[in-house]
C-alpha cells in the first residue's frame, strides 16, 4: 500500500494530464465544440458580407 501512495513525479504529472484531457473533452461534446467554432465564422463572414455590400452600395450604386 505504501508503493501505491507514493507515486513517481513522472506517474502523478501523466496522471494529472489525463485527466484535464478527459474534462476537457467532456466540456467540448458539452458545449458541441465544432458546431460552436463554425457558427462564430459565420457570424464573422456575414459581418465582413455586410460591410463588403454596403462598400459597393456607397461607390458603385450611388445616384446620379
Amino acid at each position: 500500500m505504501a508503493e501505491y501512495l507514493k507515486k513517481s513525479f513522472k506517474d502523478s504529472l501523466d496522471s494529472i494530464k489525463e485527466r484535464m484531457k478527459e474534462k476537457r473533452n467532456q466540456k467540448w461534446t458539452k458545449m458541441g465544440k465544432n458546431s460552436h467554432i463554425s457558427t462564430v465564422k459565420c457570424k464573422i463572414a456575414s459581418k465582413m458580407l455586410k460591410c463588403h455590400n454596403s462598400f459597393q452600395n456607397y461607390y458603385f450604386f450611388k445616384p446620379s
